[in-house]
């Protein structure tokens, strides 16, 4: 009585490789290769990004040391600016308490 299992004889080295499963090793490397240069584009993309965040950034960051400068205050000064008004605020600076410090010498 023969199920759909088939006992099979013990391949050797000397037996090829079926042409399907050469088939699909071929459609798996092209894969393969595939991704890695999807992936190269976006480290590419991403590099373009991150230098247009800087130029960004920079554009911003000189915007506001002229607004600090016409008004005379030093260029790490922290304000926020109203949006509708444009009205100026000038932020406490952030004072971070002493650390307290260990005493030499004491026994």
């Amino acid at each position: 009585m023969a199920d759909g299992n088939q006992t099979s004889k013990r391949l050797t080295l000397q037996d090829p490789v079926g042409k399907d499963v050469l088939d699909k090793l071929a459609e798996l490397e092209m894969s393969d290769a595939q991704s890695a240069l999807n992936l190269m584009d976006l480290e590419q993309e991403k590099v373009h990004l991150v230098a247009v965040g800087r130029r960004i950034r920079e554009e911003k960051n000189k915007i506001f040391q002229k607004i600090l400068m016409e008004r005379g205050l030093p260029p790490v000064a922290s304000v926020t600016i109203d949006k509708d008004t444009g009205r100026l605020t000038l932020n406490e600076p952030q004072v971070m308490p002493p650390s307290p410090t260990p005493s030499v010498g004491q026994a």
